[in-house]
């Protein structure tokens, strides 16, 4: 699941992707970098991942706080690879969010 397309700095000069797969041991053993972001999209991930029953083990790490990137390992069962499981889990949080949002523009319009 790499990244499609780097996007274009101001100079005109290619930045690195925001997201890249690293280390891939098999379809359902991977490790995936993820360029500016940290423990807010690292752990809420890393938990809607550990809540599909075909996900084994998944952990993030921050390398250094002056590293702006987070790598994050994700092991699955035979039933779905990996890449799979980036994308439900990824799905799952944007739903999560949506949901969140709405109950509390519900709320605060009541007030």
């Amino acid at each position: 699941m790499e990244s499609k397309g780097a996007s274009t700095s101001a100079a005109g000069t290619e930045a690195e992707p925001r997201m890249e797969t690293t280390a891939i041991h098999s379809l359902h053993s991977k490790t995936y970098i993820f360029r500016d972001e940290d423990h807010t999209l690292g752990n809420s991930l890393r938990y809607m991942l550990m809540r599909d029953p075909t996900v084994d083990l998944c952990g993030y790490t921050i390398p250094h706080p002056m590293e702006a990137k987070m790598n994050m390992r994700i092991q699955t069962s035979p039933k779905k690879n990996a890449d799979q499981a980036l994308k439900d889990g990824l799905k799952n949080l944007v739903t999560l969010c949506e949901d969140v949002k709405e109950t509390f523009s519900k709320a605060y319009a009541k007030k």
